[in-house]
């Protein structure tokens, strides 16, 4: 609750937001702008609005006073915001990102007609900003205006070359700007399927259901024998648990200075824990020896734990979870890569990176990619377009004019051992189509000059071939050390990410 000195060192809105008469509530802004407005107004232009004015609400604190709103939306997204609710003067909002944030604040609010006018707007822009249209549709979930922004750009990317060496010119690096960064992966993956000539049926949504936990059977609780408390999850689920193991496995925070006292009618103590019920299962299970030995976390288990971890600031546990979760590098590389890439870990993020490039799996849908933002995935595309620039510049000094694409057909970082010697023969083929052939004086069969003699009569020795599988072997291993010089950049920032939960609060002052 705020002082009278407080509450006067708010600004006032402008008309006719000023203090009318009319106004019986007060909305203050983020950036402590009073809105004086007329609750039925509000409460007829917003479900969510008229549901709180309903509510009953405690005695105020300075008698006769107006009742009094804080919102997270500064003066301005408000201001905009309720222009459209009220019959005053209208103007079309001409900045996009303040279109973004008014279009946020009306589909919080449940402002329905709000938002049709508004997502109106916004297909205004789509023309001339495609790529932004389709990441603000996409992370406000508005699938029809991101499938015709989508469309759009399609239609007017043709110049985008994934050959060209430069990352910004491929479909990948010139279909992304910095307002994808508030989106997710899987949005920008499914724009590039849908460039690529994949049929997209849903651009907002995963391919199929997807979440973490929703489908995972709810595996009984622990036995309570020895129990000294019970941890009582969000969602109210009670879970028998023991402070000593706890405490050995770095998790006491779970327990924090709660007193232990002795079972009271037959009950444990009872300690609140800021999880839900599935993440603080994984944590248990986690913690406690036996358990984890008999039945091994899965992957979405260690990602529950890792960031239970960090919530409640265990850090050994924490260590111990990312141990485990890098160790699925070798079979979920792009996985693993994704979680890297969210969690901050640099180092095992291009250790990951480094084995999608080679497996050629930077192409695959993964479900983390719902979770993880989209900049962490363009990272990916631009190591793995380095790489291939890698690999070209290499065979082009042992193999000029060899089709590098021939060596990297899904996408592979670096071409196989195989390969490699393959292109140094086409070399010497080619070379020796320019030469006459040889007819060999024994068997009258003719060959070619890449043998030192007729390869059929074995007459001599004598052969190129050890010269060309020498060759391979040194651009393999040319090849090799340039791709491992690689340095992965996860350092584009990422716009700041406006919550889409929670509402304003009510609070009277």
């Amino acid at each position: 609750m705020l002082s009278s000195t407080q509450l006067d060192s708010n600004a006032r809105a402008p008309p006719p937001f000023d203090g009318q008469k009319y106004a019986d509530i007060i909305i203050s802004t983020s950036d402590h702008v009073d809105f004086h407005l007329v609750k039925a107004i509000l409460s007829i232009s917003s479900p969510f609005f008229e549901d709180m004015f309903s509510l009953v609400q405690p005695p105020k604190a300075i008698p006769r006073s107006l009742d009094r709103v804080d919102v997270s939306e500064d003066s301005t997204t408000f201001e905009n915001l309720v222009r459209l609710c009220y019959p005053v003067k209208q103007t079309k909002i001409q900045d996009f990102a303040l279109l973004e944030k008014v279009l946020e604040a009306a589909m919080k609010y449940q402002m329905e007609v709000v938002t049709d006018l508004l997502k109106d707007t916004l297909r205004g822009f789509v023309d001339k900003k495609p790529l932004q249209c389709y990441a603000v549709a996409c992370r406000l979930q508005l699938e029809e205006e991101a499938s015709l922004a989508a469309k759009t750009w399609k239609t007017s990317a043709t110049t985008l070359d994934d050959s060209s060496d430069s990352f910004a010119s491929t479909v990948a690096g010139g279909s992304y700007v910095l307002e994808m960064s508030t989106t997710s992966s899987a949005a920008y993956f499914r724009l590039l399927q849908y460039l690529g000539g994949s049929a997209v049926h849903n651009f907002t949504s995963p391919p199929i259901r997807y979440t973490r936990f929703a489908d995972m059977p709810k595996l009984p609780s622990r036995s309570s024998l020895g129990a000294d408390c019970q941890l009582r999850s969000l969602d109210g689920e009670y879970f028998p648990a023991h402070s000593v193991v706890l405490r050995l496995a770095q998790a006491g925070n779970l327990i924090g200075n709660a007193t232990l006292d002795d079972a009271v009618d037959g009950n444990l103590p009872e300690i609140p824990v800021n999880l839900n019920s599935n993440s603080l299962r994984a944590v248990l299970n986690f913690c406690y020896p036996l358990s984890s030995f008999i039945d091994p976390p899965s992957l979405n288990d260690l990602v529950s734990v890792v960031e239970a971890s960090k919530l409640l600031h265990m850090e050994d546990v924490e260590a111990a979870a990312k141990q485990q979760l890098v160790a699925h590098t070798s079979d979920k590389p792009l996985t693993v890569y994704l979680l890297a890439g969210l969690y901050g870990w640099a180092r095992e993020a291009e250790e990951a990176a480094r084995q999608v490039v080679a497996d050629g799996a930077h192409n695959t849908y993964v479900p983390e990619m719902e979770e993880v933002p989209a900049y962490v995935y363009r990272a990916l595309l631009k190591f793995r377009h380095m790489a291939a620039a890698t690999v070209k510049e290499v065979i082009s000094t042992h193999a000029p004019n060899t089709s590098v694409s021939k060596l990297m057909p899904d996408g592979c970082g670096h071409p196989r051992f195989a390969t490699i010697a393959l292109t140094l023969v086409e070399k010497q083929f080619k070379t020796s189509r320019t030469q006459s052939e040889r007819r060999c004086q024994g068997c009258s069969t003719y060959y070619s000059s890449l043998f030192g003699d007729c390869p059929y009569c074995q007459r001599t020795t004598e052969s190129k071939i050890p010269a060309v599988l020498k060759e391979s072997a040194e651009m393999e291993a040319e090849i090799l050390d340039a791709f491992d010089r690689l340095k992965l950049d996860l350092t584009v920032a990422p716009l700041p990410r406006r919550s889409k939960k929670g509402g304003p609060k009510p609070a009277h002052r």
